[in-house]
């Protein structure tokens, strides 16, 4: 079956590249900061940070904070304002931003109310790829943009540099706990960065995978989890803010048929017809419900029909357990990835439930 493929606009392979070199660096910066990763508790997946990690965090929404709401606000609201060149804020702060974006919904209703967050209406993930070296994934801005920074926001550019900044007295612009956001993230970049890895090692192209992510906003499922591949793209589109929101809520149904059966209208009509929202706070048991789901629909998202594939990796052949651990492929208490072998290690499994 060939799709009409709706987002070539919207994700290019360019953009999906640099959004997995992004959460490379990410990825480097977490560890750096908490060797292993973040682990997660066996019996209900809840993250164990340590007071380290607790205080780079508590840090990291300051200064994002700070910045979200000292961004200039003369610019021009309707022309789609994000961050230019110089405006490219620290990688800790690019973090919790992108953590915040992977909450759509939120993110929408907060920015009514912040001139600041109005501004910031996509995530320049090409923009910011530029700044990370391709080898060692370190995160390294001009002198131009570090002087940008501390003009603005009067704080150093470092974010590794000790601080004790006031997090219980700065304003709130997010409904939700951005430190939170951020940890249970980081459970999900691990798998990402080790599913783009075996893309680039086997040449596979990323616009197949796309059109698998249409099909996955299509199947008619009250909460299926995407598989790894699929939720790097659904991630990555979700970055594109405004733009994502309206793509989702205008979608045209003579698309949606050629994925779907007849008796399966209503269903598109009801997921297309509002922002399809991205959850990753569930528990382990409605993660792993909703694995299942998707195991059981595989087939709808390959031409082959191959339902020996899973939601882990296109290379896994071990299906999926209710009761397996964390699932496979979701980095155990590290993050790091197993290559999609299921384990015991390191808690249940997390996962984005779409509703």
């Amino acid at each position: 079956m060939t799709l009409p493929n709706f987002f070539d606009f919207t994700l290019s392979t360019s953009t999906i590249s640099a959004h997995v070199l992004f959460m490379r660096a990410v990825y480097k910066l977490q560890t750096s900061v908490q060797p292993g990763g973040i682990p997660r508790r066996y019996e209900d997946g809840a993250p164990q940070p340590s007071e380290q990690t607790v205080s780079f965090l508590r840090n990291a929404v300051v200064r994002f904070t700070t910045w979200a709401l000292r961004l200039p606000t003369g610019l021009n609201i309707a022309r789609g304002f994000t961050v230019g060149e110089l405006e490219i804020p620290p990688l800790d702060v690019l973090m919790v931003w992108h953590a915040y974006m992977l909450s759509p919904v939120t993110y929408e209703k907060d920015s009514l109310a912040s001139t600041g967050l109005q501004l910031l209406t996509h995530m320049p993930l090409d923009r910011i790829a530029v700044l990370v070296d391709e080898a060692s994934y370190d995160f390294v801005p001009t002198m131009a943009q570090s002087e940008a920074w501390r003009k603005l926001t009067e704080m150093p550019f470092d974010c590794t540099t000790p601080h004790d900044y006031d997090f219980d007295g700065m304003s709130r612009i997010a409904s939700i706990d951005l430190g939170q956001a951020v940890m249970r993230q980081s459970s999900s970049i691990g798998p990402m960065i080790n599913e783009a890895s075996v893309y680039e090692e086997n040449g596979l192209p990323w616009s197949q995978t796309v059109n698998r992510y249409v099909r996955f906003m299509c199947l008619p499922l009250e909460a299926p989890v995407p598989p790894v591949d699929v939720d790097i793209i659904w991630h990555t589109h979700q970055l594109k803010g405004a733009q994502y929101r309206r793509v989702i809520a205008f979608v045209r149904l003579d698309w949606l048929m050629l994925i779907m059966d007849t008796d399966s209208r209503e269903d598109c009509i009801k997921y297309f017809g509002r922002v399809i929202n991205h959850d990753d706070s569930k528990p382990a048991d409605v993660v792993r419900k909703g694995r299942k789901m998707m195991n059981e629909q595989a087939k709808l998202l390959y031409d082959s029909g191959d339902t020996s594939i899973t939601v882990f990796t296109v290379f896994t052949s071990t299906p999926v357990d209710e009761g397996s651990g964390n699932g496979g492929g979701q980095g155990g208490g590290n993050g790091g990835g197993n290559g999609g072998e299921g384990t015991k290690c390191g808690g249940p499994p997390s996962g984005c439930i779409r509703y």
